[in-house]
């Protein structure tokens, strides 16, 4: 598929996905990074490419690139629950539970992210509330 057309950021995407899903994340960030220089503005692609230095422990890097995304679509939950694991692993507790509410919000039957909004708010000294007081907050 990318052999054939190399210049193809849906075709690249779709490879670096298949390449992130048989764990092969050198491959994926490398595809990743030649569709992002093809195509600056996919979203997508910065929020895999996120999610890869995620799972390699590059969390300075996983920050950036899930910034971008983020950027580009404000509201893709997936995208900002990614950037919110992100910045826990640096310790900003406060920007993640910015990012975790506003996944929440976008999508709130994102249960990883609800639990995780959760998990934060008790860490950070705030109550949690309950699920039916959670939903007449709109969280």
């Amino acid at each position: 598929m990318v052999q054939s057309d190399p210049n193809n950021p849906e075709a690249l995407f779709a490879a670096a996905v298949l390449a992130a899903s048989t764990a092969n994340l050198a491959r994926a960030a490398e595809l990743l990074q030649r569709l992002l220089f093809l195509a600056p503005t996919h979203a997508e692609g910065w929020a895999t490419l996120g999610f890869i230095c995620l799972a390699r422990r590059d969390y300075a890097s996983a920050v950036e690139h899930c910034t971008r995304s983020v950027d580009l679509a404000p509201t893709n939950p997936r995208a900002l629950y990614n950037l919110a694991l992100a910045l826990l692993a640096i310790g900003n507790l406060q920007s993640a539970e910015e990012h975790l509410a506003v996944a929440v919000e976008s999508k709130p039957e994102f249960e990883e992210a609800v639990r995780a909004l959760a998990a934060v708010r008790q860490a950070r000294g705030k109550a949690v509330l309950s699920s039916s007081q959670a939903e007449d907050n709109g969280v």
